[in-house]
């Protein structure tokens, strides 16, 4: 699932290779202004070793897409969420989420979804939902996206993805990401299969809210929340009917490198 080389590709969407890559910000720039009192922030990169280093938050960039993608209708997509999510990231007055809402925040957490994997070396989400996404300016009709109130963040944001293939007797490929900003967490489930698949998430349920495909009405924050080790439950939660072998795929995640960055 990993993409040609950078170097050589265009864009990662409209896949134009006569314009130029613009720099695009791997989480939306207008968080700066959000979270004013973290002046920096200390990055986490895994390439087969764990790197960090401190610089200003919410700066870092890819050049992955084009400066017409760039400044259409993937600022359109920012632009819709940002007054929903500002009093998301962090605790703030209760709030209702209508469909369009609703619709509006699960299409940023895909597109930061998509963004991320560019800031290390693994690819999850296929170039069919890729294409998707850009045709239809939303998420795959095979991906649903749930939100969840971080309660403990041990780190302004984080991302984890990963992802692999059906046993013997099943088709196409599956892929989880887990993102969290400020006190806003979101499970990202997809697959490329025909069929409806999703995921039973048993005692952590009731601390969960489907935004995609979007629903009725629901509010803001929920009544649980989950601390780190709930966001690791939702990031690690497969099918029964998966096998082990296809576990075995995930990547490692950004939160448990983390956590063996800092014990070493």
């Amino acid at each position: 699932m990993t993409p040609p080389d950078r170097a050589k590709a265009g864009c990662i969407f409209c896949g134009a290779t006569n314009r130029e890559l613009t720099k695009e910000h791997a989480w939306s720039d207008w968080l700066v202004d959000v979270f004013r009192e973290f002046k920096a922030s200390t990055y986490y990169r895994d390439t087969g070793s764990m790197e960090s280093w401190v610089t200003k938050s919410f700066t870092a960039t890819v050049r992955v897409v084009c400066e017409q993608c760039n400044n259409t209708w993937m600022s359109e997509i920012d632009n819709a969420a940002k007054p929903l999510l500002i009093p998301m990231v962090r605790p703030g007055a209760p709030l209702g989420l209508n469909s369009y809402q609703q619709r509006d925040v699960a299409r940023w957490a895909f597109l930061r979804a998509i963004i991320l994997q560019y800031t290390g070396n693994q690819r999850v989400v296929p170039q069919s939902h890729v294409t998707e996404f850009f045709t239809k300016r939303r998420p795959p009709m095979q991906t649903v996206i749930r939100i969840a109130a971080y309660s403990q963040p041990y780190t302004l944001t984080s991302y984890r993805a990963g992802g692999g293939g059906w046993d013997d007797y099943r088709s196409g490929e599956f892929y989880i990401i887990t993102e969290t900003v400020g006190t806003l967490a979101f499970h990202i489930f997809g697959h490329t299969r025909s069929d409806q698949i999703d995921i039973n998430f048993g005692p952590l349920e009731p601390a969960l809210m489907k935004i995609w495909p979007a629903g009725g009405l629901i509010a803001w924050p929920p009544k649980i929340g989950l601390d780190d080790q709930g966001v690791d439950a939702l990031h690690n939660s497969f099918p029964a009917n998966w096998t082990p072998a296809a576990q075995v795929v995930r990547d490692r995640g950004l939160t448990d490198a983390i956590r063996r960055h800092r014990r070493g």
